[in-house]
């Protein structure tokens, strides 16, 4: 298991967190994901053998939202 941090643009409300969080939990190898609108970050954990950023970043694309960057969480 691997934690991301991922640093999302364009999030105002807890309507995009929770749009943001159904992209990502309903992606194939995510166990779960903590949106934190304030701080514009989404903290995600991954099984490794089943994705990773392309797909998050896919997810999170689909979902209407852009993400700048990401690394792994400390």
């Amino acid at each position: 298991m691997k934690t991301l941090i991922l640093e999302v643009s364009g999030m105002t409300c807890n309507h995009c967190a929770d749009s943001i969080t159904r992209a990502l939990t309903g992606t194939a190898g995510v166990k779960e994901a903590a949106v934190d609108v304030m701080a514009g970050t989404v903290r995600v954990s991954i099984d490794e053998k089943k994705c990773g950023p392309p797909e998050l970043m896919h997810a999170v694309e689909q979902a209407g939202y852009q993400v700048s960057s990401y690394k792994p969480a400390d």
